[in-house]
């Protein structure tokens, strides 16, 4: 079983970063070997080498515990005791891999773990704990702790991590308050456009009129992207018809995939009354 272990961490073990493609592909090996050996021998290999092998091997052991986990919840929280310790390595590796196990399934006693995680030094743990945090969330009060995380995450210093928390926060959740409001107005003119629009999105959603002014700007170019439009068709403003009617006609919807359909959703959503 160790030289799985050992061929696992080989993947990066040249210095090699992780694309989406050779990630996914790594992934699909760590799977093979628990087919190939079985869940019960890899649990067993799994917490030897966190116990006793050094962090690339500590890392595979991680990854190996988070796919057990993901196909059996009643491992969970022998993942979660690892997590725990894990996500106080000084090793990023290792963090990286313990926020990653925690990504696979949608149990929601995952979340604590990835609140700590979220506020890492390193940016793409704090990506990939913030990206994960709205999926395993029901619901949840302004003063949840996970909320919290996603309000500081939104004024992260990487834009990727604020892209995550401002969709995950605006989009993906329905939790409303004067302080999720203002952080979704604050980043109405981030650097990242999608942040912006994500942010005008949700700030529809919750009728605030402060999205108003930037989407009669936005709107007045017929190069305006999906989620501006969309943002509109979540505010139901009639103020904003007649831009949209221009877009109408200029032929935007030829042009914007995935979603050229959400500009009719915009023009029945703010007609006036009578015209619905």
């Amino acid at each position: 079983m160790r030289d799985h272990l050992l061929a696992l961490a080989a993947w990066t073990d040249g210095g090699a970063r992780w694309t989406e493609e050779l990630f996914a592909d790594y992934m699909t090996a760590v799977h093979a070997v628990v087919d190939d050996v079985g869940p019960d021998a890899c649990l067993t290999a799994a917490l030897h080498a966190w116990a006793n092998e050094p962090p690339p091997l500590q890392a595979v052991a991680l990854d190996l515990l988070g796919v057990l986990a993901d196909r059996d919840p009643q491992r969970l929280p022998l993942l979660l005791t690892v997590v725990e310790q894990a996500a106080g390595s000084e090793d990023e590796n290792v963090r990286w891999a313990a926020v990653n196990a925690l990504d696979h399934g949608d149990d929601s006693r995952a979340v604590p773990y990835l609140v700590r995680l979220a506020r890492d030094e390193d940016r793409d743990i704090r990506w990939k704990a913030v990206g994960a945090l709205p999926l395993l969330l029901q619901d949840p009060t302004p003063e949840h702790p996970a909320v919290q995380a996603l309000l500081d995450a939104c004024d992260d210093d990487d834009p990727d991590v604020r892209d995550w928390a401002v969709f995950g926060l605006g989009v993906l959740l329905d939790v409303d308050s004067p302080a999720v409001r203002d952080a979704l107005s604050a980043r109405l003119n981030d650097e990242q456009a999608d942040t912006a629009g994500e942010a005008a999105v949700g700030l529809a959603r919750r009728r605030d009129a402060r999205v108003l002014p930037f989407l009669l700007r936005e709107l007045t170019s017929p190069d305006v992207g999906n989620l501006y439009v969309e943002a509109a068709a979540e505010l139901g403003e009639p103020l904003l018809l007649p831009l949209l009617q221009q877009l109408q006609v200029q032929g935007w919807q030829e042009d914007h995939e995935p979603r050229p359909g959400v500009l009719n959703e915009a023009l029945r959503s703010c007609a006036p009354n009578e015209e619905r």
